[in-house]
């Protein structure tokens, strides 16, 4: 398997220093979620060291995720945007109601539509909007 391929993209959480974040995505996703968590350090920190061979990072920790494709309640499911669709159809969606009712989701993400990563970060985003919200009644 070209695991190149099949990590889609790396990225860094807002707030979280040293957690990393990948993507899978298409065919390969179905392969990655039966491998082993180990197995999957072991590529990822070959990848890294692939990258950036000087930099002498050590092997990641641990590993968090989602079996998205075989968990009951998702089956793999994600929101996209239709034809015709726009990014203002979707900051619409995200909108609040009268600053009390808030929406959070990767269908109101337009960088990380149909993520876990959107739906992470934008509940993140929204959290911060009820907060102020309410520090400022």
């Amino acid at each position: 398997m070209d695991f190149c391929r099949a990590l889609d993209n790396f990225e860094k959480l807002p707030n979280h220093k040293n957690i990393l974040l990948a993507f899978t995505v298409g065919k390969y996703s179905e392969l990655i979620e039966k491998l082993e968590d180990d197995c999957i350090l072991d590529i990822i920190s070959e990848l890294i060291e692939k990258c950036f061979p000087h930099a002498n990072l050590p092997r990641p920790a641990k590993i968090m995720r989602s079996r998205w494709l075989s968990n009951a309640f998702t089956r793999g499911s994600y929101s996209y945007l239709k034809v015709g669709s726009t990014v203002e159809d979707m900051d619409e969606l995200a909108s609040s109601v009268e600053h009390r009712l808030f929406f959070a989701g990767e269908a109101t993400i337009y960088k990380y539509v149909g993520t876990v990563h959107g739906a992470y970060v934008s509940g993140y985003d929204e959290a911060k909007r009820i907060l102020s919200v309410i520090n400022n009644e």
